[in-house]
């Protein structure tokens, strides 16, 4: 068929210019037989004048296949700062099908008709639209589905390089695992439609309506905030072991706070009490406390070769009210150097309380031996969905690969 002509996509122009790595353009469009640039910008022109260059509509069709797989790869490499985690519900779903029945009934025959990747010629609006799909089967057992939408955000008005961006949302299905991985972009207003924000929560909220609707695929991941303490207590009590076991074994062996509280509570006539509160416990707890304190150098020390270490939380009672827990930030000769949460006052202060209730809303996390100097993540409960945000940034693949180790280490039930 005769060639078509095409213009930029000035709408995707920005986004382009902001996620392409420059040296991977050039070397796609030197690669292809056009004139690269060291200007990103005219580089994606480049790509255009090759295009229309081309004599044949099939020609042109599959020199954009290949630029749309191009960017999608480059789109990997700038996804996982926001990382989300929920599991399939063992209800039944369309994917538990067999492969040809499935298909037969989304009207295709076979996987190439059923996947799509359409990227290039991609308008955006302020609605999710589907611009990648790809089906994962073994014979006739389906073993996953990666979806990829889009949609159009204005962050702000009048700024300098105009307002709009493209936010892009990611969602893996392992059946094998039955697990739904979610990639979120940073978060964000959006000024388009203010009752759809790009934050996490709100997008993961639309994309779980489509997966029911379209796929009959229930998300269940209703423990997110006992996870996290799950996560709290194991890296708090590792680190606190050496303390731990020397006043058990000083004051709880020798039932020297036992006797304490029984003859305490009986001179108050409360001989039968059962409240809620573990008396024993929180004495306890306030001589750990005045023992890490005193050593405090040497646990610092400690936590630094351990998995990870507590920075910060946030703790929400059944009442609603919350509490924040954040570490110290020091200034000491220009260098800003931030003392782990286990010297906060708020943590010990709070421990007591969390340990009773089991939950917390947002954990931070430094994970020591992820990369030198430490990964700081940032997890939040949400319901169906543990949401794991790296605080600084994207990172490599060996790095999100080390961290969701960790959380699932650290996670499993107690």
């Amino acid at each position: 068929m005769e060639a078509k002509h095409f213009d930029i996509n000035k709408d995707m122009l920005h986004f382009y210019r902001k996620m392409i790595n420059p040296d991977d353009l050039k070397n796609f469009i030197a690669i292809h037989g056009g004139t690269a640039d060291t200007s990103k910008r005219k580089n994606l022109y480049s790509f255009i004048v090759l295009l229309n260059a081309l004599n044949t509509s099939e020609q042109q069709e599959n020199l954009i296949r290949n630029y749309d797989q191009f960017i999608l790869n480059e789109m990997k490499l700038q996804r996982n700062a926001n990382v989300g985690i929920s599991y399939l519900s063992l209800d039944e779903k369309k994917l538990d099908l067999p492969l040809e029945r499935f298909l037969e009934e989304n009207g295709v025959r076979t996987i190439d008709e059923y996947n799509t990747l359409d990227i290039f010629k991609y308008i955006p609006t302020k609605h999710l639209k589907l611009i990648y799909r790809n089906l994962q089967a073994v014979g006739e057992k389906i073993t996953g589905l990666t979806l990829v939408f889009a949609r159009k955000i204005i962050t702000q008005y009048n700024s300098q390089h105009g307002s709009q961006d493209i936010e892009f949302d990611w969602i893996e299905i392992d059946l094998e695992h039955q697990k739904a991985t979610f990639y979120f972009p940073s978060e964000n207003v959006n000024k388009l439609d203010t009752k759809f924000p790009s934050r996490p929560n709100s997008i993961f909220k639309k994309l779980e309506v489509i997966l029911a609707e379209q796929y009959n695929i229930k998300l269940d991941n209703d423990k997110t905030q006992e996870q996290l303490y799950n996560m709290y207590h194991r890296l708090t009590s590792v680190n606190e072991k050496e303390y731990y076991e020397k006043v058990h074994y000083e004051l709880t062996d020798t039932e020297l706070v036992h006797r304490f509280c029984m003859g305490a509570l009986s001179r108050l006539d409360k001989a039968e009490y059962k409240g809620p509160v573990d008396i024993e416990e929180r004495i306890q707890n306030i001589f750990m406390r005045i023992l890490i304190t005193e050593d405090f150098n040497n646990y610092k020390e400690h936590v630094r070769v351990t998995a990870g270490s507590v920075e910060s939380f946030i703790y929400k009672d059944p009442d609603g009210s919350s509490i924040v827990g954040k570490n110290g930030v020091n200034q000491l000769n220009g260098i800003v150097a931030q003392s782990v949460m286990e010297n906060s006052t708020t943590y010990f202060d709070t421990k007591d309380t969390i340990e009773s209730n089991e939950i917390l809303y947002s954990l931070t996390v430094n994970w020591n031996k992820a990369v030198p100097g430490g990964q700081l993540v940032k997890y939040f409960g949400f319901q169906n969905l543990l949401l794991v945000h790296f605080v600084y940034g994207k990172v490599a693949e060996e790095v999100l690969a080390n961290v969701l180790s960790n959380t699932k280490r650290f996670t499993e039930t107690l």
